[in-house]
C-alpha cells in the first residue's frame, strides 16, 4: 500500500482542500448527470467537511437511462452531508440529509468507536433509533458523495489498518444503512491531467458487494476521479481528465 506521513497528510489538508470547493461532475455513460460539492476545514479536534450532491439515477431494478431527459424510471437524489473527522480521519459523527424524502439520518460513533447509534428523522417527527456495531477504519460513504471517497483516501493513506480492511456504511433512508467490508488495494499507478497539466496518479480499488470502485488520486492522495461498477457512475474533478487505460 502507498502511504504518506501523517504530518504530509495534514499538511495537504492545510493547504490543498481545506476552505476550498472541491467540485466534482457526476457522470453516467459519459454525460453528466449531476454534481458534487465539498469543502473539508480544519476543525479544532479534526475535520470538518460539508459535501451537496445532486443527481439523476435510475429507480432501483428499473433500466433506464438517467440521462436520456425523457426517461421513465429516473429521479433525482438531493442530499447534504454534514460530517466530522478527527484528527486521524476517523469518521467521527454527522447527518446525511435529503431534501426530497425530508429524511434526516444520523451517525454517531461511541469514543471507542466500536458501536454507532443511527438516528432517523422525517419531517421533524422523531423516527428509529438503532445500534450498528463498528469495525474498524468505518466510513460513512454516501452514493454520490466524492467527499466520503476523499476521507477514506486520507484514512487509508495517513493511519492504514492492519489488514487493509475498512468499513464501508452507505445511507439508504427508509431501508437503513448497508454495511460491509471492504478490502482497500493499490494498484498500478497510471497518468491524467489536471486543468491541461500532466499528472501522475496513485490508482487504488476495492469491491462492496457486486459494485467495484476504482479510485484515482494525485501525489498528495487529493482525489480525482472515482469509478463505480454498478450502477455505473463516475465523480469526476472539474478540470482534470484521466488518460486512456489499457
Amino acid at each position: 500500500m502507498k502511504l504518506v506521513s501523517l504530518a504530509a497528510a495534514l499538511l495537504l489538508t492545510a493547504t490543498g482542500t481545506s476552505h476550498a470547493q472541491n467540485t466534482f461532475t457526476i457522470q453516467s455513460n459519459g454525460a453528466a448527470t449531476g454534481k458534487c460539492v465539498y469543502s473539508f476545514d480544519k476543525a479544532k479536534d479534526g475535520f470538518k467537511i460539508t459535501s451537496r450532491y445532486q443527481a439523476r439515477v435510475a429507480s432501483q431494478f428499473k433500466e433506464s437511462d438517467p440521462t436520456d431527459p425523457t426517461a421513465r424510471n429516473v429521479t433525482s437524489v438531493q442530499q447534504t452531508h454534514i460530517y466530522k473527522l478527527d484528527a486521524t480521519y476517523a469518521y467521527n459523527g454527522g447527518n446525511v440529509v435529503d431534501s426530497t424524502t425530508q429524511i434526516n439520518s444520523g451517525f454517531s460513533p461511541n469514543k471507542q468507536h466500536t458501536a454507532m447509534l443511527l438516528s432517523t428523522v422525517q419531517a421533524g417527527l422523531q423516527g428509529t433509533s438503532k445500534d450498528l456495531a463498528l469495525m474498524p477504519g468505518a466510513m460513512v460513504a454516501p452514493f454520490y458523495d466524492a467527499s466520503a471517497i476523499q476521507s477514506l483516501l486520507f484514512l487509508a493513506a495517513s493511519h492504514p489498518t492492519p489488514d487493509a480492511l475498512y468499513f464501508f456504511i452507505v445511507p439508504q433512508d427508509r431501508k437503513g444503512p448497508m454495511s460491509g467490508q471492504i478490502h482497500w488495494t493499490a494498484l498500478a499507478d497510471t497518468t491524467g491531467t489536471l486543468d491541461g497539466k500532466p499528472v501522475k496518479l496513485h490508482h487504488y480499488g476495492f469491491s462492496y458487494g457486486k459494485p467495484t470502485y476504482n479510485i484515482y488520486a494525485d501525489e498528495t492522495n487529493t482525489l480525482m476521479q472515482v469509478d463505480v461498477s454498478s450502477p455505473a457512475v463516475s465523480y469526476i474533478r472539474t478540470g482534470f481528465v484521466l488518460s486512456p487505460q489499457s
